[in-house]
């Protein structure tokens, strides 16, 4: 068998040779994209054919490749003829431009990688990767554009699949090879990504494909073959990336793309980071060096706008769902903003750099709360509680500036902060005291929204302290896995429960608290998204108030009411729609007392019999004007209850 294959190796290599001394005879095959070669030209090589010869050419290399043996023996392989074969398939690749020729040498060179792997199985770094990644490469990223009327069917599509079949074959690789296919891919994705210069800038749009295609190339199972030179490579990289992005959100870029590439770059590093949690080198090189370099400037200068994009990339690293990014993350972060609120003390303090700080710290505990998850789908669990030396220092400043007299700037960026902390941080973690002291502090958020106190507070506060109380109690009752206070705790939850709650419901329906901005109506609209009880119950209570001012005649009231119910229903998801279709007073029942004064009772004495339907005359002017009130009434009302 060995000897068979040697022969058909060097029967392709030799015919290749002729064929390329023979002048051009099939004319034929002159057809397509543009102008072949002239007729009679000796071949200096591959690149001096026309195409129509090139292709014959490949069609004698593709024999002999789905000819050989899928199942030899690697041991007696002829390894020097196999790897010649293989360099003379990527040598036919060089200045291609035919995209017909393109598409044939790519498939012929994955085939290539596939066909001969078993003969290299047990000395896969004697294959040739050098020599096909650097015919590929050039060809990276690949433009494609087929002619008018193209009769091929070839598409960028399809070549990009064909050449990234290529680059994504790792069979030959080895662990830590920087010259193996991946990590050469990788090196020119980067380049392709990065920026060595503000002039070499990439364009957005060519960095979000770069990013898509590392993404493609790296995952499920590739990470850890990553060199450690590239895996600094792309800790660098992205790292850029993702401040280019920020930076360029931040300078008000309007078409959405830079925002895109911050979350992007967020969810690759995040990704890749709990990858390579199982290899010490790699973890180090991408999570604690950087972690050890960036985390400095959140205790210096977190309001900067470098503070600000490093706080998002870091908590993105927290984010990741592995316990060992998780716990570094946190106890590399937090105690550098814990460093920023001991200056609230003093007399005057930086109010920008402490709201930055608040906001870091509740980045990093909504952080917490998606590794949580993440990790509980993968099976894993986090003991002992990740936030245990943190929480109970965090309480007190927080709570402290939300009720101090600094500016509404600093007051709603830490309540913004006391919510993210109280959502995920677990009862055993505080004691009663401070359990007391976040009850207080909730029951002071409701004050603040509540309509019938009328609080002088900024409607920007009054808006983050709805926000809060929406997620607090909506994630009061103990359907969530991550333990927080606002569950586990049996007194802060029956406060929300038996206090909180009825109190704002009782607020939402009261005739005195009729005001232009309701942002109670956008707390318990937010509640009613998060959990079915608390939606039945604000429904429920809305549509009785509303039926009884319709019986009653309380047009101004009814109409508040409708106000209110449209936006709960609008904003409280599908919970707050079925419980307004499952509520004891029907939708058929309020449409039914709208429809009252249309009865046959109450129609004028002169009215037009027409089948089953009446048609009512209107006698005087003034009965036409009462008429139309009550049509315009109606359908006002019916329109707040469309969104159901």
């Amino acid at each position: 068998h060995d000897q068979i294959l040697i022969q058909r190796l060097d029967l392709a290599q030799n015919t290749l040779q002729l064929r390329c001394a023979l002048p051009e005879q099939n004319p034929e095959y002159r057809h397509g994209y543009g102008d072949d070669e002239p007729e009679s030209v000796l071949s200096d090589g591959l690149s001096k054919l026309p195409r129509s010869r090139r292709a014959l050419c490949f069609d004698v290399l593709q024999a002999v490749v789905e000819g050989t043996p899928t199942n030899g023996d690697s041991s007696n392989a002829p390894i020097q003829q196999l790897s010649s074969f293989a360099t003379l398939c990527a040598t036919c690749l060089h200045g291609e431009s035919d995209p017909r020729c393109l598409t044939q040498l790519l498939k012929l060179l994955h085939e290539v990688q596939n066909r001969l792997y078993i003969y290299f199985s047990s000395s896969p770094s004697d294959f040739p990767t050098v020599a096909l990644f650097d015919a590929v490469a050039p060809y990276y990223p690949l433009q494609f554009t087929p002619p008018p009327n193209d009769t091929f069917g070839i598409t960028q599509e399809g070549l990009q699949t064909a050449l990234f079949n290529i680059f994504a074959f790792s069979k030959y690789d080895q662990p830590a090879d920087t010259d193996s296919m991946l990590n050469l891919t990788v090196g020119i994705i980067l380049e392709r990504l990065g920026a060595t210069t503000e002039e070499e800038r990439p364009d957005v749009c060519d960095q979000l494909e770069a990013l898509h295609d590392l993404d493609k190339l790296l995952f499920p199972t590739k990470c850890l073959l990553l060199s450690p030179s590239n895996v600094q490579e792309l800790s660098d990289t992205l790292f850029q990336t993702h401040s280019q992005g920020a930076q360029g959100v931040v300078a008000g870029s309007t078409d959405g793309n830079h925002r895109l590439l911050a979350d992007q770059t967020r969810t690759l590093v995040s990704n890749f980071a709990v990858a390579v949690e199982v290899n010490d080198n790699l973890w180090k090189i991408f999570v604690g060096d950087r972690l050890q370099q960036h985390a400095p400037v959140l205790s210096t200068s977190p309001q900067s706008w470098k503070g600000r994009s490093t706080t998002a990339y870091l908590a993105c690293l927290a984010a990741s769902g592995g316990p060992r990014t998780l716990q570094a993350s946190l106890q590399a972060c937090i105690p550098k903003l814990m460093d920023v609120f001991k200056s609230i003390s003093s007399v005057e303090f930086d109010e920008e750099k402490i709201s930055a700080a608040s906001l870091a710290l509740a980045a990093f505990f909504s952080s917490f709360e998606v590794a949580f998850k993440r990790g509980e789908k993968a099976g894993i669990s986090f003991h002992p509680h990740p936030l245990e030396p943190f929480s109970k220092n965090v309480l007190l400043p927080l709570t402290t500036l939300i009720g101090g007299t600094g500016s509404d700037l600093v007051r709603k960026d830490a309540i913004t902060a006391f919510c993210a902390l109280i959502l995920v941080t677990p009862s055993n973690i505080f004691d009663q005291e401070e359990e007391r002291i976040i009850i207080d502090m909730l029951l002071s958020l409701v004050q603040i929204v509540d309509p019938i106190i009328m609080s002088d507070e900024s409607d920007e506060l009054k808006l983050v302290a709805a926000k809060t109380l929406g997620s607090v109690i909506g994630n009061s009752e103990p359907t969530c896995t991550v333990a927080s206070v606002i569950r586990d705790s049996e007194s802060v939850r029956q406060e929300i429960k038996s206090t909180i709650l009825p109190r704002m419901i009782s607020s939402l329906t009261h005739e005195g608290a009729i005001t232009s901005k309701r942002f109670d109506t956008l707390a318990l609209a937010r509640a009613s998204e998060a959990e079915k009880t608390v939606a039945s119950s604000v429904v429920e209570a809305l549509i009785a108030v509303l039926d009884e001012a319709l019986k009653q005649g309380k047009k101004d009231n009814a109409r508040q009411i409708g106000s209110i119910l449209s936006i709960v229903l609008k904003n409280g998801g599908g919970n707050a729609k079925e419980a307004f279709f499952a509520s004891s007073i029907s939708p058929a029942a309020i449409v039914d007392v709208i429809c009252g004064s249309y009865t046959k009772e109450n129609l004028p004495e002169k009215v037009l019999r027409v089948g089953m339907s009446f048609l009512a005359l209107p006698t005087s002017m003034e009965e036409n004007e009462q008429f139309e009130k009550l049509v315009d009434f109606g359908h006002e009302i019916i329109g707040y209850i469309l969104p159901a």
